[in-house]
């Protein structure tokens, strides 16, 4: 009897030692399924919540007034998410080369937004991932042919569009922290920190990517966010669209223990 008692209690303790691990990766798979029903019912059951919080922004209003492109990028910005929640690569890429083309930094949400539409798209999360990057360096290398022959087959745009943005040329003050940095750097250690502050905003998209691959979502907002604060020109309407899709993660900022 005690050899029968003992071999149920061992049985019964390697059953729950076995069911802890599908237990931790049920819970998480049920975290991602949270998220993403939270992000679906705020973009299909609330548009006019989401869609007020963004336009009656302050800020907002602000960049519509000054004119400023800021607007088309976080136009084609916002209809690239949303054509990745409706699982259409094709489109999604369409609209983060269009944003890309505007304003360079974009590209970094390139990952995440591969991510996002392995999440809701019905193909394959390996075509998807291959899908994905190849539409979007299809459709900006025919934006690039046709900006080439508009300005008669001349490659200096690129100097004095992309040129100007990377190599930070104006050192007028604004609201980001190049400028204050680059004012007190001596000029041989120029070009140098010039391409530190530069990659300074890519490098957070892989580790970023790794860490918070179960929500999708809350990803690209962190890549948006970290794109505002770190870019070489950054305006108000960068900060803006960041702040309006910040209530999409209640789900998630409520079980933080800092919230600022």
């Amino acid at each position: 009897s005690s050899s029968s008692s003992s071999s149920s209690s061992s049985s019964s303790s390697s059953s729950s030692s076995s069911s802890s691990p599908s237990s931790s990766s049920s819970s998480s798979s049920s975290n991602s399924e949270k998220e993403a029903s939270v992000v679906r019912t705020w973009f299909y059951s609330h548009p006019h919540v989401l869609s007020a919080l963004y336009l009656l922004n302050p800020m907002v209003i602000v960049t519509c007034i000054s004119m400023s492109s800021t607007c088309f990028v976080n136009s084609f910005i916002l209809l690239c998410v949303y054509s990745s929640l409706q699982g259409n690569p094709p489109k999604a890429a369409f609209f983060l080369a269009l944003a890309a083309y505007i304003d360079f930094y974009p590209i970094a949400l390139l990952i995440p937004i591969t991510i996002l539409l392995s999440h809701y798209t019905r193909f394959l999360r390996r075509w998807v991932s291959v899908m994905t990057p190849t539409l979007f360096i299809l459709y900006t290398a025919i934006m690039m042919y046709i900006s080439w022959t508009i300005m008669e087959f001349n490659w200096d745009f690129l100097r004095k569009t992309y040129g100007f943005l990377l190599l930070f040329e104006e050192l007028t003050p604004n609201i980001g922290m190049f400028w204050y940095y680059f004012v007190e750097i001596f000029t041989h250690f120029r070009q140098f920190f010039t391409f530190v502050f530069q990659y300074h905003p890519f490098v957070y998209v892989i580790p970023l990517s790794i860490r918070l691959r179960k929500y999708p979502m809350f990803l690209v907002w962190m890549v948006i966010a970290t794109l505002c604060t770190f870019k070489a020109y950054p305006t108000v309407g960068d900060t803006a669209l960041s702040i309006s899709l910040f209530p999409l993660f209640h789900l998630i900022t409520s079980r933080m223990r800092y919230l600022f």
